[in-house]
């Protein structure tokens, strides 16, 4: 159980050592613990993917809004008319 601990640390990108003792004295709950850890690796990735973006110029930023039409009144402000209902 110990070594599983310290493997899973080390993949998080934590101390493989110190997770090892942390298993090998608690058990399951270092194990438990080890695998609750945040992954240093993959904040890692994204923060420098995010910087790749921002060093090359794009702006991630939304360029503009969509325009919501809120009801069913046209331009002028007025209700549509309706057409009638074809007869049967």
């Amino acid at each position: 159980m110990a070594l599983f601990t310290g493997y899973i640390a080390d993949e998080k990108g934590y101390d493989r050592i110190q997770w090892l003792l942390a298993g090998f004295l608690f058990g399951p709950l270092g194990m438990f613990a080890a695998v609750g850890l945040p992954d240093k690796k993959l904040r890692r990735d994204i923060r420098a993917g995010f910087e790749n973006l921002f060093t090359l110029g794009v702006d991630t930023r939304p360029q503009s809004y969509p325009t919501v039409k809120k009801g069913p009144f046209n331009a002028s402000g007025d209700l549509p008319a309706i057409p009638p209902l074809p007869e049967p």
